[in-house]
């Protein structure tokens, strides 16, 4: 919810005949004060929450990580192999060495 100009004004005009000219500028150092406090204590609370739950997910997510590098890595030979189905011999690049027959 954001609050424009003129609900502004419209707050301004009301605390002005509900609290009077001499005490308006005491309650409003009052509430930035306030609202300064709630800004710490939620940066704070942020922040904390950030570190205790980003760290072990951190800590969860790198064996996670290296399963899927392990998988994808023959997956990726699998889709080469697969692609060279049906090419002439010449054309296909062999990545193995080739297999001695004895006759």
């Amino acid at each position: 919810m954001k609050i424009g100009f003129f609900e502004l004004i419209i707050i301004f005009i009301v605390a002005l005949i509900v609290l009077g000219p001499e005490k308006l500028p005491l309650y409003a150092k009052k509430l930035g004060q306030a609202l300064s406090t709630f800004k710490d204590y939620s940066g704070k609370f942020v922040e904390e929450m950030n570190t205790s739950i980003a760290e072990p997910l951190k800590e969860v997510s790198e064996p996670l990580q290296k399963i899927a590098k392990e998988v994808s890595e023959p997956l990726t030979e699998v889709k080469a192999t697969i692609n060279q189905i049906g090419k002439p011999i010449s054309s296909v690049k062999t990545t193995s060495t080739p297999v001695k027959t004895t006759e």
